[in-house]
């Protein structure tokens, strides 16, 4: 693709983000080089032009990984199928052109979303004119009633016309055979124009009500999506302690009883031993000095082993405390753990109706696509039935118009021969009354 291709759809990007979405500050350096991030938000705030979700971010959900997975799956469902439609499979979009976007691949799907939005934006418009131009018609239509209604209303006040001169006709005719009868034939070609602009009428009334129906059927046709959100609690960190255990071990005693005891058989064969010298006995004393002394120690020494063993104990019971806070920890992992595999069990389920809320949404859009462009058909239908009755109901107003005029030069020349008939008598009665006058006189 030459430069100035790339320079004009970087151009279309930049100035479509920047009109429609200055809050994501989309710049051509963001699309050249495109992030997972960055070309993850773009798509889905065009998904969220064309299909309509209605402002909800899937960003609100806890756990942002699973939020953010939730969204790269629903942005690519949509996509998948849209460009599927669009570019009748052309556009080879995938899961890495989400994760792993190519500029060049970045700006074509992006040029052809925002080509289809404007297209979108476009028929719609379009629809709105229609459904314009259907009220404009309506009120047409209605505006046609009401002239009928009032013609209908002066045809009545004329027949009511029509009808006192009928009597004031009779009142002569009863004199005269032959303007009775032509009175009568009069008459006879009035009702027929009746029943003419009758049938007219009805005719009428029955376009306005199909023109009515035409424009219940589109409206219809008009129908909103609806989007899916979850929000999923995650599992929290586990938590392992580890415990230590303490040894200590206790350091026993060298007693120096086994050498005392073979110090006292010794002296007392010392002094059994009459040639004892004095140096012996010095020595025994000196023993016995020390015999005290360690008998003195040995004292000490069982105080401090007391002591130890006193404190053996008192870490025993620590241990045992520890041993049983551990456990009731390990408990409270287990029902942690349990309740984490039932939340895991349940998050299956979710997704598992989420992955059937995706099958329907797809199934949705498909029936939403054939319905539009049913829609469409019935609109360009529609269109060709308003041309024809419009046809019809110039047709229908040239002729009332024709039918109105004639109905007035037939009710002038009724006028004229009833003129003409009274003119008649009355010259007929003067004759009479001369002529009795002539012959009272003779």
């Amino acid at each position: 693709m030459s430069q100035t291709n790339i320079a004009v759809e970087l151009r279309t990007i930049v100035d479509f983000f920047t009109s429609e979405a200055p809050a994501l500050k989309v710049t051509a350096e963001m699309i050249k080089t495109p992030t997972a991030d960055n070309i993850l938000r773009l798509y889905y705030f065009l998904c969220d032009l064309i299909f309509d979700f209605e402002g909800r971010e899937i960003f609100d959900s806890k756990n942002e990984v699973y939020g953010r997975a939730l969204m790269i799956i629903r942005v690519f469902d949509f996509l998948s199928g849209l460009f599927t439609d669009i570019l009748d499979g052309e556009g080879d979009f995938n899961y890495t052109d989400l994760l792993l976007p190519e500029p060049s691949k970045t700006r074509y799907f992006l040029v052809q979303l925002i080509r289809f939005y404007n297209f979108k934006c476009d028929r719609q418009r379009e629809v709105d004119m229609v459904a314009n131009e259907l009220d404009e018609r309506r009120r047409d239509v209605e505006a046609e009633r009401v002239f009928e209604s009032n013609t209908q209303s002066q045809l009545e006040r004329e027949r009511e016309t029509q009808e006192g001169v009928r009597k004031k006709k009779l009142e002569l005719t009863t004199r005269s055979n032959e303007l009775e009868k032509e009175f009568k034939n009069i008459q006879a070609q009035r009702d027929d124009l009746k029943r003419e602009f009758e049938s007219k009428k009805q005719r009428s009334e029955t376009q306005r009500k199909k023109i009515e129906e035409l424009q219940s059927a589109i409206t219809e046709a008009e129908e909103k999506s609806k989007r899916l959100e979850m929000n999923i609690v995650s599992s929290p960190d586990r938590i392992v302690s580890d415990i230590e255990n303490m040894e200590k071990e206790l350091q026993d005693l060298n007693r120096k009883q086994t050498q005392v005891a073979q110090d006292c058989r010794k002296l007392e064969r010392d002094l059994g031993n009459q040639s004892v010298s004095k140096q012996i006995v010095d020595h025994f004393v000196d023993e016995l000095k020390q015999l005290e002394h360690f008998q003195d120690e040995l004292s000490e020494y069982r105080r401090v082993e007391d002591q130890k063993a006193q404190d053996l104990k008192d870490v025993e019971v620590k241990a045992l405390a520890m041993e049983q806070q551990l456990a009731e920890m390990q408990a409270e992992n287990e029902t942690k753990l349990r309740q984490l595999a039932d939340k895991q069990q349940t998050d299956e389920r979710s997704i598992g109706l989420l992955i059937q809320e995706k099958g329907h949404l797809e199934s949705d859009l498909k029936e939403l696509s054939v319905r539009v462009k049913k829609a469409k058909e019935e609109m360009r239908t529609t269109q060709q039935h308003l041309k024809k009755k419009e046809k019809d109901l110039t047709t229908i107003g040239e002729k009332f118009d024709a039918a109105v005029e004639k109905l007035k030069e037939q009710h002038e020349l009724i006028q004229n021969k009833v003129d003409r008939e009274e003119k008649i008598v009355q010259d007929t009665l003067k004759k009479a009354a001369v002529c009795t006058g002539t012959q009272n006189f003779q």
